[in-house]
């Protein structure tokens, strides 16, 4: 999409053109570098090509993994409200910044999206779009018995289900397995990866021992609950694991930065011109360039139409 966005909208609009009615195409995009390419570029060229909804991811291309910042969510309203000046019934998804189910509350309000998706989190806590899965006031040893009961039904479900068939996902090593193992890493995270190595390094793809089995699996959690068996509050206060810090999704995150960053920052530096401007100047401003963008596509129309006459 940064290299290339008019190639992308003619792929969607081939997509859209060629299949039936019924078949949803949809697109999910990163947050462009700059606000300009955003609301002239990238919003309307998607619109154009026909698809049925647009998820934004709130962070640029450069902000990911271990330079993962906070989700921008003045610029995902932006995205939301200029898709919603060209067609006010076209559903927006949010996407990116979403820890908790709060979050999920606050970004809907605060974006106007139609919708919202999670990945990190969800890996890690499943039930994220329900209420009851905010953590706020649960102690480490109720954490730990909700993320072990993860762990538990999933395997469960896997012994009855089964792992994908091997080679379905192209693993040249540890065959379906590795879909188990990377759900159980996200499940206990804070634990084996903090308290407990010497289990991670058992679960590891490459590890000295590593499992291949179910049966090893449901062995690895049963070691890891026996472990954390009639641990006091200030035992638990202690483990590394239950500092904020720990989970899965906060993985790449450095300390004291934000899961949200409410205002126009794009990689450190203030865009002191959108401060500085009112919430109506800067809806008139985006009124003002749709306006521009829709009298070139009217003009553009015009001049293929007397080459067909």
């Amino acid at each position: 999409m940064e290299r290339d966005p008019q190639q992308i909208n003619e792929i969607l609009r081939a997509l859209r053109k060629n299949l039936p009615p019924e078949v949803c195409v949809s697109a999910k995009i990163r947050l462009p570098m700059d606000d300009d390419t955003l609301v002239k570029e990238r919003i309307p060229g998607l619109l154009e090509s026909g698809i049925s909804f647009l998820t934004i991811h709130g962070r640029t291309i450069k902000e990911n993994k271990t330079t993962v910042k906070g989700a921008h969510i003045d610029r995902m309203k932006l995205a939301v409200e200029t898709a919603h000046m060209l067609d006010p019934t076209f559903p927006v998804i949010a996407n990116g910044g979403m820890e908790n189910f709060n979050d999920i509350q606050q970004i809907l309000q605060a974006t106007g999206a139609s919708a919202a998706m999670s990945s990190e989190a969800l890996l890690e806590t499943p039930d994220l779009f329900q209420e009851k899965s905010m953590s706020y006031d649960r102690s480490p040893d109720e954490r730990f018995r909700r993320q072990l009961s993860f762990a538990k039904g999933y395997l469960d479900t896997c012994t009855i289900v089964g792992p994908p068939l091997p080679g379905v996902n192209g693993y040249q090593r540890g065959g379906s397995f590795n879909t188990v193992r990377t759900h159980l890493f996200k499940f206990l995270h804070r634990y084996i990866n903090n308290d407990h190595k010497d289990l991670r390094d058992r679960l590891a793809a490459n590890g000295a021992s590593t499992m291949r089995t179910l049966e090893e699996a449901r062995s690895l959690v049963e070691e890891l609950e026996s472990r954390y068996q009639n641990l006091s509050p200030d035992q638990w206060a202690e483990l590394k694991s239950s500092s904020p810090q720990s989970s899965w999704y906060r993985r790449h995150r450095q300390p004291g930065r934000s899961v949200h960053v409410r205002n126009n920052l794009i990689h450190g530096k203030p865009s002191t011109e959108s401060e500085a401007m009112s919430p109506e100047k800067r809806k008139q401003q985006i009124r003002e360039r749709l306006e521009k963008i829709k009298i070139q596509k009217s003009k553009r129309s015009n001049q293929r139409s007397k080459q067909f006459i």
